[in-house]
């Protein structure tokens, strides 16, 4: 089969002369080469028929990714595993198969492993923003996010600008689709001061749509037209060929037709039309084609435009564009009053959006059942989804960060004033010094004095009027900047309430739930050992041998259940003392004893626990450490739950040294001032922990304690507690030498 497919393929590559030839030079290197060399010129032929798109290219480019793959296994050649897979992934990405995204997603993860394996430095961020793409197309904004953001770090460490570039854009957007519009300014914003110092004209004309994208997200079409135009003057000639085949300027070119349909230029918008190819696949192609329709009142050939994206991103697997189709086909069922349509298709936009945590979709459907029921008239339901539309608008888009976005184009525009008004200052200038002289020459000396006088009273009267402006709006600002500051901290802090209430109220409801069965699993093991001591000696009953043994066993595996029982029991008594909500009220507290409390409680804790547990504590307080304002029990869960991990820690390192007099347990507490600031580490000598397992001690229900021996909630709750007062909760550690987690926290 695969000679049949080369011959086709040879016939075939006469249109393309640059991948025959290559194609060519390595098919007659493949008879002679061996082992690893044979490895990859059979990846690099999988690469070279895989970026032809043709059904004959796609099934040569599996064939030889397969062989490689089996050859790779058999020599444990991780780099060819790797790069066999990562073929394979992106032949997936090029089928027709409904839901490709998530079955190329394994094939990406497998790579990426075998890659980190080989050490291969270049190909492991393309692995991550691989998988990073099929997660953002899958919904899961928070893996894309995690995957990207690492792919960021190292092609930074490999001085990859492009590639930096790009992640960063990408990041943003994958921020955008969650609906945090800060961070993908943000990061669009470091991506476009990055891109300017470069000589890629891709490059910045990508950037330069993501930012237009998020500006039309963010309700500010101007601005993101202000970047569209941007963009066409990189690329002059745009409007020279029809249609369009750069994929980045047909997305472009839609941002801006979209952002004229929200000023309402349908002619403009209209006009962009004429450029895009007839048939394009891209979700934002038929959205804006059905936006178009619907402007024009066509709104059957809108649906048709709808249902073919919808159709097209569930074959790809892109489940937020399906909820921004499904909710687009509601609402234009809505204008032509078919409701049981409109509930239908809003319906499934909202279960999608809540399945894959896509916030702007979620919102947009709720808006669109309420609007429903406000034409139904059933007030009941419209009060429900108005005030739940009202609670996601409200977290989706702050006034604050709206005002920040378009703060920009303020500045920008202050700036071009000051300069147009330097130079009229000196144009006016020039102008004085010449009627000066004419007035020296026509008039007397003393009214030339005069008139000097005269001027020079009017710029100091002018310089110290600046500088009484200067000053006003210097306090201007600064009260802004505070007032700012503690509407942030305000905001965080009633998320964090939030948040932690809703998680308290998850984790009670659960332990009360496994409570009741949980105690009946206990009393009843209990109860039918009493009965089997009871009939305690067996002999008196008669029984045989056989018999007597079935009943020890039974005794033995209710003392079993029992002993586990009671485990379970204390898990669910930790999940209600976690639920456990605090007043929420700041006060100055004072850390130094603070943190010597709860060292010495959670100290004689664990002694309560393990009588033959010991260890050494010392602190190193900055004595003439400030108050500072706090919730006192909020800080004090954090402290506890770190100290409690360090005497585990060193716990476990004296359990397996089996009495190495050389070891001494030991655990650390140090406050300090540093600046504004009011530092906290705690300190031990334990094994530490594994850098594998490092990025995720912070995620909810992690832990690196055996089974039953740990919740995963406690960094967690910690991290964000201490995230709600403003301050960071770091760590850093050496395996086989200890752990160090900082905490730091605004003094002010």
């Amino acid at each position: 089969m695969k000679i049949i497919l080369s011959a086709f393929f040879i016939i075939f590559a006469n249109i393309l002369p640059a991948q025959n030839t290559k194609i060519e030079s390595l098919l007659k290197a493949l008879p002679q080469a061996k082992d690893t060399q044979r490895i990859s010129i059979l990846n690099e032929l999988s690469l070279a028929y895989l970026n032809i798109k043709s059904g004959e290219s796609q099934a040569l480019a599996k064939s030889y990714a397969d062989e490689a793959l089996i050859l790779s296994k058999s020599n444990k050649f991780y780099k060819g595993v790797g790069a066999a897979q990562y073929n394979l992934g992106s032949i997936i990405l090029n089928s027709k198969d409904v839901k490709k995204q998530a079955k190329a997603l394994p094939y990406f993860q497998a790579a990426l492993d075998n890659f980190k394996q080989s050490v291969s430095a270049d190909k492991i961020p393309l692995c991550m923003r691989s998988v990073a793409s099929c997660y953002h197309h899958m919904g899961a904004l928070d893996k894309a996010i995690q995957y990207t953001d690492s792919a960021k770090r190292l092609y930074l460490q490999l001085k990859d600008t492009i590639n930096f570039i790009n992640s960063l854009a990408f990041e943003g957007h994958c921020y955008f689709d969650m609906g945090d519009y800060k961070n993908a300014y943000a990061l669009g914003m470091d991506a476009w001061k990055h891109a300017q110092n470069t000589k890629d004209t891709l490059c910045r004309m990508t950037v330069l749509t993501h930012l237009a994208n998020l500006f039309l997200g963010a309700g500010l079409p101007a601005t993101a037209l202000d970047y569209y135009n941007m963009i066409i003057t990189y690329e002059p000639s745009v409007f020279q060929h029809k249609p369009i085949k750069y994929s980045v300027l047909i997305w472009s070119l839609i941002i801006g037709g979209e952002a004229y349909l929200q000023l309402k230029q349908f002619d403009a918008a209209f006009n962009l039309v004429q450029y895009l190819p007839p048939d394009n696949t891209d979700s934002e192609y038929n959205l804006f084609l059905g936006h178009i329709h619907v402007w024009q009142k066509q709104h059957e050939k809108a649906l048709s435009y709808y249902k073919r994206g919808f159709q097209l991103d569930y074959q790809k697997g892109l489940e937020i564009s399906r909820s921004r189709y499904a909710n687009e086909i509601a609402r234009t069922y809505l204008l032509l009053e078919k409701f049981d349509s409109v509930k239908l298709y809003a319906t499934k936009s909202l279960s999608i959006a809540e399945r894959v945590n896509a916030l702007v979709e979620k919102k947009n459907a709720v808006e669109t059942l309420s609007d429903l029921y406000v034409q139904t008239k059933n007030y009941e339901q419209v009060y429900h989804y108005s005030q739940w539309y009202k609670t996601l608008h409200d977290s989706l888009a702050p006034e604050e960060y709206r005002q920040k976005m378009a703060l920009v184009q303020v500045q920008n525009e202050l700036e071009n004033q000051k300069q147009r008004g330097l130079v009229l200052t000196q144009q006016n200038k020039i102008k004085e010094q010449q009627l000066s002289k004419e007035a020296l020459l026509k008039n007397f000396l003393l009214a030339g004095v005069g008139l000097l006088l005269l001027f020079g009273g009017l710029v100091v009267r002018n310089n110290r009027h600046k500088q009484n402006v200067n000053l006003l709006l210097q306090k201007q600002k600064e009260e802004i900047e505070k007032t700012l500051n503690q509407l942030k901290s305000a905001q965080t802090q009633l998320v964090q309430s939030e948040k932690m209430a809703s998680l308290g109220e998850l984790t009670a409801g659960i332990a009360h739930e496994i409570q009741n069965p949980l105690n009946f699993v206990n009393n009843f093991s209990e109860v039918s050992r009493e009965l089997i001591d009871e009939l305690k000696p067996f002999n008196k009953l008669r029984v045989t041998a056989e018999q007597e043994e079935l009943l020890n066993d039974i005794d033995a595996n209710l003392e079993k259940i029992n002993h586990h029982g009671k485990r379970a029991a204390d898990i669910v008594k930790g999940m209600l003392q976690h639920s456990r909500s605090s007043s929420g009220t700041k006060e100055p507290t004072d850390i130094n004893t603070l943190c010597d409390e709860y060292l010495r409680l959670s100290y004689h804790g664990l002694r309560a626990k393990d009588k033959n547990f010991n260890a050494t504590m010392k602190t190193d307080f900055e004595v003439s450490l400030e108050k500072i304002n706090i919730i006192p029990q909020d800080i004090g869960r954090v402290v506890l739950n770190l100290l409690t991990n360090a005497f585990y820690a060193v716990n476990e390192r004296l359990r397996q040294a089996q009495g190495d007099i050389g070891y001494e347990p030991t655990v650390t507490v140090t406050t300090k001032k540093l600046g504004d600031k009011v530092e906290i580490k705690v300190t031990d000598n334990g094994n530490g922990i594994p850098q594998k397992v490092l990025d995720k001690i912070f995620q909810p229900f992690f832990t690196t304690k055996p089974t039953g021996q740990g919740t995963g909630l406690g960094l967690s709750l910690s991290y964000d507690i201490v995230k709600a007062h403003g301050g960071e909760l770091t760590v850093k550690t050496k395996e086989g030498e200890g752990t160090v987690f900082t905490i730091k926290l605004p003094v002010a």
